[in-house]
């Protein structure tokens, strides 16, 4: 962690492999550093080609451990505001926080061009329908890997995957919100580096009801969860290197690896599907019906 560069690694540049590192390390990092890293990974994650969607999580998450760090000391000074300012700088948040993230980024300066947090939520809220798209093709493409590949039938492929979405838009009342081709390999190719990432969040519960990727959509802070993360991570190494890297028609694939760091893949369970589904996936991978249900 100590040779980390906040501003080159992840504010100017974003070098999501060491990100990733910090993040599922078990080890304690400086006041802030991972509440604020983890911010701008999930803002890469929805968006991996926004990066002001991602500098502006950033930011937030500065103000937010700011806010974190002051708390800590205004009860045991209520009526020196001054020495709250001083304490809270020195002690409670410390000096690193401000030498390797504050001043880096801008300074106070950068809260100006910043969104409030429910309007940044609001703009990668936005991608959410073409992520459950692609979730659902991985889904997909993670079923046939598991269930027809592994018993010596067909490898997975995109395009039969995409054939299967069709089928579903067509035939399945319910499935009216999933795209066609076209824009699904549009934002396939925009979120080749983020799609096993995704995925792996969206197979994990953070609490009742919801997901990690919900809980990331949502803005929500889990750093201190390292074990989950960890966790995350390993499911999306599984997926890139399992799946996604051994499609038959997609080069892109490869580059799911390429941006998570070589821990240990975590094996999962695919989802199942309906009977329809099951049976439209296996008239398009050439499978045993009864073989996958």
């Amino acid at each position: 962690m100590s040779e980390f560069d906040f501003e080159q690694q992840a504010w100017l540049k974003f070098d999501p492999v060491a990100i990733a590192d910090i993040l599922s390390d078990n080890r304690r990092a400086f006041f802030g550093l991972k509440e604020t890293l983890l911010q701008g990974y999930n803002a890469w994650v929805i968006a991996p080609d926004n990066s002001r969607a991602r500098r502006n999580s950033i930011a937030l998450a500065v103000i937010q451990q700011m806010v974190r760090g002051e708390s800590k000391v205004t009860a045991d000074f209520p009526r020196v505001r001054m020495a709250v300012d001083l304490v809270a700088r020195y002690e409670a948040i410390g000096i690193f926080f401000f030498e390797q993230i504050y001043y880096p980024i801008g300074g106070a300066k950068v809260f100006y061009r910043t969104s409030a947090k429910q309007a940044n939520v609001r703009h990668l809220e936005k991608n959410r329908k073409a992520i459950s798209n692609l979730l659902y093709a991985v889904r997909v493409l993670h079923f046939v890997a598991e269930n027809v590949t592994a018993h010596g039938g067909r490898r997975p492929s995109l395009n039969g995957a995409i054939w299967v979405m069709e089928e579903l838009r067509k035939s399945v009342t319910g499935n009216e919100r999933l795209l066609q081709q076209r824009s699904l390999k549009s934002h396939w190719a925009k979120h080749a580096s983020t799609i096993a990432i995704a995925y792996g969040a969206a197979s994990l519960q953070y609490d009742d009801g919801r997901s990690l990727l919900d809980a990331i959509f949502a803005g929500m802070n889990f750093a201190n969860q390292t074990d989950l993360i960890a966790e995350w991570i390993g499911r999306a190494r599984f997926i890139a290197e399992t799946v996604l890297s051994n499609l038959r028609d997609d080069s892109l694939g490869r580059k799911g690896v390429d941006e998570l760091p070589r821990v240990l893949p975590r094996p999962f369970v695919a989802e199942r599907f309906s009977h329809k589904e099951v049976q439209i996936i296996a008239r398009q991978f050439q499978a045993e019906l009864g073989a996958i249900t």
